[in-house]
């Protein structure tokens, strides 16, 4: 992303074009994603915005608006924090660096500076772009100074605005408080939707409360007709099926599983170490027969080894299970990931080698952060010879040019080993010279 340099292209912004123009030419570098040109044309109305005559503020109150008061920067300074905003929301973001974030999160500050100064009234999907982007830049206070901005200027919370500030609150690990605002939610009268659903079980995995997240995901399943069938083991009575704290009849059909509910529960396995249910489970959600796999593989330490992944491999092949039909779900790129992020999390890059190879099978193609999930700098200095393998892979195998970043870590990790081979070396003579 190209930094934007003060004063470097002001000038002939300020000369040419009127203010729609400028307005037109941000809407134009934002929908070609260039937030470097976004914010130098968002700077240059700015500049104008803060040359222009004062009494400009008091013309545009009148009831009639001149075609030269519609054109001046006080009034489209409005409409372009709104595009600026859009601009900077760090939703379907993936692969940003910190720096990026830190640098949309500065950007954010200032349009929302020049809003509040412009008196104007932030609408509910700009209080989620900024919740989305503080979050992202781990400013859990801006957040929570957003969130009570609502209640105090009466702007209307939906179900979209209590996700974004429930994920805060995971975030923060504030999971009491995550709690309270389903329980606000509920109190409110706004159904959930299936993120909500996903940060729930999120939320009760990060605390370790397993049988609450299978609960939800149990709701999950059993809250359309559509999921009326069996649910392998993560069904529940009509006791134990707490989705809210007071669960009630009209609940039900509000919204069911959905492939986010698959990996959220598929996450909760992972990030509390459960390697082999969580392969079970992905199994069952591919409509795989795990178990046939299993018993294909009996020389493997574990239930579901690098065999029994080939063997489902080969299963989804001929079966061309592009769609999980029986289910009508089929899983997308983050169901994979989150199934190769644990593996290699647990240093078994060759289970997590097969499931890249099962991603074909779904018309799911890897992309560079399949394989930064696997290239780390912990597992490049465990096994540097398998990741090195990974990266050349890559490029031969499925054609990705090698990043740069990925291309560092394995240098310093290649550095790291070798030091590491050498102390030992070392100290296996000292060892062999002092018994001499």
């Amino acid at each position: 992303m190209a930094r934007y340099v003060p004063g470097a292209h002001d000038d002939d912004l300020h000369l040419t074009g009127s203010n729609q123009r400028l307005v037109t030419m941000l809407e134009r570098s934002t929908r070609n994603r260039s937030l470097g040109d976004s914010w130098r044309w968002y700077q240059a109305l700015s500049d104008r915005h803060s040359r222009e005559p004062s009494s400009t503020d008091h013309q545009v109150m009148n009831a009639v608006v001149s075609r030269a008061e519609a054109n001046s920067a006080r009034l489209q300074m409005s409409r372009a924090n709104a595009i600026m905003l859009n601009a900077l929301d760090v939703k379907h973001q993936h692969g940003l660096t910190m720096e990026q974030v830190d640098e949309r999160c500065a950007m954010g500050r200032k349009v929302l500076d020049r809003m509040t100064q412009a008196g104007d009234v932030l609408s509910s999907a700009q209080i989620n772009c900024l919740l989305r982007l503080f979050v992202a830049n781990r400013d859990i206070m801006a957040a929570t100074q957003i969130w009570q901005y609502m209640a105090l200027s009466g702007v209307s919370r939906d179900v979209t605005n209590y996700n974004s500030f429930i994920l805060c609150q995971l975030v923060a690990k504030e999971y009491d408080q995550a709690l309270a605002l389903v329980g606000e939610m509920r109190a409110s009268g706004i159904p959930p939707n299936s993120f909500t659903q996903c940060l729930i079980i999120r939320l009760h995995g990060l605390t370790g409360d397993l049988q609450a997240a299978r609960r939800v995901f149990a709701f999950a399943c059993t809250s359309t007709s559509t999921w009326a069938d069996e649910t392998d083991g993560y069904s529940a009575n009509d006791d134990s099926v707490v989705y809210w704290e007071t669960p009630k009849g009209d609940d039900f059909g509000l919204c069911g599983a959905t492939v986010y509910t698959f990996n959220a529960m598929l996450d909760v396995f992972g990030m509390n170490g459960l390697v082999d249910d969580m392969q079970r489970f992905l199994g069952y959600m591919l409509g795989l027969d795990t178990a046939g796999a299993d018993a294909s593989s009996s020389s493997s330490s574990s239930p579901l080894g690098p065999d029994a992944i080939a063997q489902m491999l080969l299963q989804a092949e001929k079966s061309s299970l592009r769609r999980i039909r029986h289910r009508r779900i089929a899983p997308n790129m983050d169901t994979f990931h989150t199934m190769i992020k644990w593996l290699a999390e647990y240093w078994d890059l060759e289970k997590a080698e097969q499931y890249v190879k099962l991603m074909h099978v779904y018309g799911i193609a890897p992309d560079v952060r399949t394989f930064r999930l696997m290239i780390t700098e912990t597992t490049a200095i465990r096994d540097f010879n398998k990741c090195s393998d990974l990266a050349r892979s890559m490029a031969a195998d499925y054609n990705i040019e090698v990043p740069r970043g990925l291309v560092k870590v394995l240098e310093a990790a290649g550095k790291k080993v070798a030091e590491m081979e050498e102390s030992i070396r070392i100290s296996e003579n000292q060892s062999t010279f002092s018994f001499q």
